[in-house]
Parts: structure tokens; sequence; C-alpha cells
């Protein structure tokens, strides 16, 4: 009897897993990057935004701003790092519901490229990005919050796979 628990418990969680990777590695491949605002990816900072699509469906994104450092409510970055939040508002400019998922299809870097650890806390005063089921034309602000070095410059924000929409941070 308590092996066949075992065996449930163990292929409810692996079924958990797979579908949590599934989702993560689907998502960002749908995205495409139509157009960057301005065109060089070098000078697209803050203010700066992106046309994409999400299969058919347009939207945009845009770094209202970058948070430096951010402050977590309950959980501390540790000694020599920092939280640093991105605050971002995206558009759909479908007319149907929009699906993003920004939090997956997401990475960003320091100044020598290495990725830095991205957390799912909420920032105080800009909540975590809710970029499910946007409505038609409506549009969502919200923030992303990485763990970085204290002493190392920040790099880029990409989102998307293949042909990533970047900002200098």
């Amino acid at each position: 009897m308590i092996f066949s628990s075992v065996g449930k418990f163990r292929n409810f969680r692996l079924a958990r897993i797979a579908f949590v990777v599934s989702s993560i590695l689907l998502l960002p491949m749908s995205l495409n990057v139509l157009s960057p605002v301005p065109a060089s990816a070098s000078t697209c900072g803050v203010g700066c935004h992106y046309a994409m699509t999400v299969g058919k469906q347009p939207f945009s994104v845009t770094l209202v701003k970058v948070i430096d450092p951010a402050h977590v409510a309950y959980v501390s970055a540790g000694k020599g790092e920092v939280w640093v939040g991105l605050e971002f508002k995206i558009l759909n400019k479908s007319s149907g519901m929009l699906d993003v998922g920004m939090e997956y299809g997401s990475s960003m870097t320091d100044a020598k490229g290495n990725s830095l650890q991205q957390s799912f806390e909420d920032i105080k005063g800009c909540p975590r990005i809710n970029d499910g089921n946007i409505a038609p034309h409506a549009s969502t602000t919200g923030c992303l919050l990485f763990k970085a070095s204290s002493k190392i410059a920040l790099g880029k924000f990409y989102f998307g796979n293949s042909n990533p929409a970047v900002w200098k941070i």
C-alpha cells in the first residue's frame, strides 16, 4: 500500500514537472519581434518599446523604468547582492485575449554577460507583472525582479527566443 502511494506521488510530480517545462519551452518560441523603436538594441533603454506577436496576435512591450535597488517585502538579496526591478507595460493590440508569459520568456545579464537569477517576489510599489489573459486593446503594467551583484554593472534584458527584444539596462 505504501509503495502504490509513493508511485502515484512520483507520477503526479513528474507530470507537474513535465507541464512546467513544456510551458517554459513552448511559450517563448512563439514570440516574434516585429520592430524595435529605436532600431538599435544598443540604444534601446527606458521608454523604448518593441512591436511583437504571439502567434498572430500583435502586442507591444515598453520598458517603463529600472528600479535599482528594488525593495522586496519578505526576502533579502544577500550579502553583496541587490534586487533589481524592471517595470514593463504590455499593450494588447489584437481583438482577442492575450497571454504573453514574460516571466518564462525572459532573461537578464550583467555587464560581463553573466545571467542574473529571476525571482517571483513582488516589489514594494510595483506588483509582479500579470500578463496572462490581457483583454483586447487593453494594457497591463507590472514588474519583473532579478538578483544582481552590487559590484557589477547591469547589462541587458532579453525577451523572446530566436530574435529577442533587447533592452540595455
